[in-house]
Formats: structure tokens, C-alpha cells, sequence
């Protein structure tokens, strides 16, 4: 009768490891345990262990990490020192353990906006590629709370978006991965806080002192941007500067003094918006959109909030986009609303503040 060993796939030799089996026999009292170079069968290892149990422990720095694969085979011995059968050779690798982390995120950075896409470097010595890596998001208790699951295209970034972040909370953020060689990952905890940064309108004047003209000039970054509703030309305007969205169904569209695929930030008033609608709608002569929705009611877990809604469909680079903004306390009537959004990339950021409270 024969020991089994168990698969052993790739492990660092520079940390000790157990080479489990199974044995049908007598009781084992010994094990002897033979590693070979798989490819010239010169032996590298061949020690045996007094012990019951049914491991053989090979200490650390017993072999080489190589690219080379190696192959193992086990012998028990009973009470009498019989010795059982030879196992079957199982073959496996010493691979130098890999470097797997987040580039981009260190413990309790900062976030300053609703949403985070930790990146992974991963790199290994002896060229044992990376096979599947998955991100979680955990809460500030560690509680599981989104995972990306596993992901099996390496060949571009590893990376994974987790969006409608808390503002002023406390996450952490972790990975595992899995080597082709089978090598198990795990990057640990990562704590990330979360501080939206809300830019002021004051921040986008710039005032200089012109001395030969006797004068300050003032200059802004702030481009005025052309809308109307759905309606057309039946549009309803509010003192000239403002339209009426009063009607079911009616919304602004936003056409003018910016680009979609560009870069931007929009920065939008409003007051008495209808619940649950939509309200407006950026678009391009490429029928590229984005709506704006304002929501109320109860979502994650919060009892009767308001927030925004933003669903972006482009076509070049074509994309599908869908986040929400932080949470505010339902407004009061006459409440004036502030929506600030910013385009950077592919990523949106939607924040919502109540400028009467």
C-alpha cells in the first residue's frame, strides 16, 4: 500500500511548507520525503520526519525557487519501520513570492469623491502570470459590503470601480488573487476615507490689480451654458433666468457651453423640483446624453433622503455610466438646491447640497 500525496502547486521556499497526504496503513510513525529536479532527476531534498502526523513539514530554504518544476514523492514507515510502498510522484514549482498591491491607494488616504478605483501592480520573478484577481470594499467595521468577484482578464489594467461612497466614512479596501501556478494573494486591509472636495464659486474668480489703469480686474472661469426644456419653443422662463419644470414630464435641455466627451463641471440651481423625475438632459449632435434625475426616498439603508441620479450613454468612447450623488434631508419648499457635476475621464461625480440650510 502506497501514500497519496496531496496536489502541491507553487509555494516560496524561502518560507517553511506542508506537504499533506493521506495513508490507508498502519499507524505512520515516520515519513520520508523526496524532492527532485523534475528536469535533470538529480535529487534535492530527502529528509524523514519522526511524527504520527500525516504531513511532511520541509523547512524553509530546504530547495530553490526556480523556473524549473520539481517533483515530490513520500514513504511511511510504521511502528516496525516497515516501510509502505513509494508514492505516486506529484509535480510542482518554487516561485519566489509575488508582488501584489495597490498602486495608487496607501493606508488612510484620502478620497475626495464618491467613488474609488483601486489599481493592482502584481509582478513575479520566475514569470508566473497573474490568473484572476478580485477587490472588495469593506465598511469601517470590516464588513463585506461590494466585491468586483473574480476577475480573469489580466492583460490590461487590474481594476475595479466601487462608486456612491459616503462622504466624512471610513472604508477598506482588499484584494486576492490567484497565480496560474496557483500561488495565493491577498494585498490585506487598505483603509481609505472618504472627503468629497465641494469646490465654492468664489474659488473660480481671479481679481488683479491693474496699477497704470487705475483698476481691479476680474476674471472667471465660469461659461454660461445655452438650455430649454423638452417643450421647445413653449418653454415657461422664471424671471428671465430660470425655467419652469412645474409639468409633469418636463425637463431642461442643456446643449450649449460645453462638450460630453470633454472634461467639464456644470454647477445647476434649482427649486421645487418634482420627486423622482427627470430633470435634465445634457446632449451632443452625436445623440451622446446625460440625464440628471432628482430621487427622493429611502435608499442604503436611509430613511427619507433626496440625492441625484446621473445615467450617461456616450458614444465615443461608447459607455454606459450610472451614479448617484451623496444623501440630503428631504428640502422644504422654497429650498434652493445646488447640483455640481464633474466629468473627468470616463468617471462622473455628482454631489447635491441644500444652499438654504
Amino acid at each position: 500500500m502506497k501514500p497519496i500525496l496531496n496536489n502541491v502547486y507553487a509555494f516560496d521556499e524561502t518560507k517553511e511548507y506542508k506537504f499533506n497526504f493521506s495513508y490507508d496503513g498502519n499507524q505512520p510513525h515516520k515519513n520520508r520525503l523526496i524532492i527532485k529536479n523534475n528536469q535533470t532527476n538529480v535529487t534535492v531534498y530527502d529528509q524523514t520526519l519522526t511524527t504520527m502526523q500525516m504531513y511532511h513539514t520541509l523547512p524553509a530554504n530546504s530547495i530553490s525557487n526556480s523556473e524549473v518544476a520539481y517533483n515530490a514523492r513520500l514513504i511511511v514507515y510504521d511502528a516496525n519501520n516497515i516501510a509502505s510502498d513509494i508514492s505516486d510522484p506529484i509535480i510542482f514549482f518554487a516561485y519566489l513570492t509575488p508582488t501584489f498591491e495597490f498602486s495608487n491607494i496607501t493606508n488612510q488616504q484620502k478620497i475626495e469623491s464618491p467613488s474609488v478605483s483601486p489599481i493592482l501592480s502584481y509582478s513575479q520573478e520566475q514569470g508566473d502570470l497573474l490568473n484572476s484577481f478580485e477587490i472588495k470594499l469593506y465598511d469601517a467595521l470590516k464588513t463585506e459590503l461590494f466585491t468586483s468577484n473574480p476577475i480573469y482578464n489580466t492583460s490590461g489594467a487590474l481594476t475595479y470601480t466601487f462608486e456612491n461612497l459616503e462622504d466624512d466614512t471610513h472604508y477598506f479596501v482588499r484584494a486576492f488573487g490567484e497565480t496560474v501556478h496557483h500561488m495565493m494573494l491577498d494585498t490585506g486591509y487598505v483603509e481609505i476615507i472618504v472627503d468629497y472636495i465641494r469646490p465654492s464659486s468664489f474659488s473660480q474668480f481671479e481679481v488683479t490689480n491693474e496699477e497704470s489703469l487705475g483698476a481691479v480686474r476680474i476674471t472667471c472661469n465660469f461659461v454660461p451654458i445655452g438650455f430649454t426644456t423638452n417643450q421647445g419653443e413653449n418653454t415657461v422662463f422664471v424671471n428671465g433666468d430660470a425655467i419652469d419644470l412645474s409639468t409633469d414630464g418636463d425637463y431642461a435641455v442643456i446643449n450649449q457651453g460645453f462638450i460630453i466627451n470633454d472634461n467639464f463641471r456644470i454647477q445647476i440651481n434649482g427649486f421645487k423640483l418634482n420627486a423622482n423625475s427627470l430633470i435634465i438632459e445634457l446632449q451632443n449632435s452625436l445623440l451622446d446624453k446625460i440625464r440628471i434625475l432628482y430621487k427622493e426616498g429611502d435608499i442604503n439603508g436611509e430613511v427619507d433622503k433626496a440625492y441625484i441620479k446621473l445615467i450617461a450613454t456616450l458614444s465615443n468612447p461608447k459607455i454606459s455610466y450610472t451614479t448617484i450623488s451623496n444623501l440630503i434631508d428631504i428640502p422644504n419648499e422654497g429650498d434652493v438646491l445646488n447640483i455640481w457635476i464633474q466629468k473627468y475621464k470616463t468617471f462622473y461625480q455628482v454631489i447635491l447640497a441644500n444652499l438654504s440650510s
